[in-house]
Formats: C-alpha cells, sequence, structure tokens
C-alpha cells in the first residue's frame, strides 16, 4: 500500500490554484496555461500557510501527502 501520494500545485493566470496528479508543465494552448496528461485538476481553495503558488512561477509546487488509515 502506498503510504505517500505526490502532487503538484500552480496557479493559473486567472489566479485560480490546481492540485495535479501528474507534474504539469507551463505550455501554449491557445494561451499560455499549465497543462499535464492528468485531465482532472482539482480547484484547490485553500492552502496551508506560506504555500503561495504564483502564476510567474517556473514550475510548480511539489507536495506530498501522507495515506494514514484511521
Amino acid at each position: 500500500m502506498k503510504t505517500n501520494i505526490k502532487a503538484w500545485l500552480v496557479r493559473e493566470e486567472d489566479g485560480k490554484i490546481y492540485l495535479y496528479t501528474k507534474k504539469p508543465e507551463k505550455c501554449y494552448i491557445g494561451r499560455e496555461t499549465w497543462y499535464s496528461d492528468d485531465t482532472d485538476p482539482i480547484q484547490v481553495k485553500e492552502l496551508p500557510q506560506g504555500v503561495n503558488p504564483q502564476w510567474e512561477d517556473k514550475e510548480p509546487i511539489e507536495v506530498v501527502f501522507k495515506v494514514k488509515k484511521l
């Protein structure tokens, strides 16, 4: 069983923050945007203090979720 899950956070130009399960890259698809084979990124409303992705970032922020059975 996996005990950790990697994901990546990015902020789009419109200010919305998304979580991807596959590392995205900035690319041009009619406009500049973050893109990954992950077709369903999750929009994030709140982040931990000190985590603040910016549109100007060249790389996404890598995060690791620890899976723990409660």
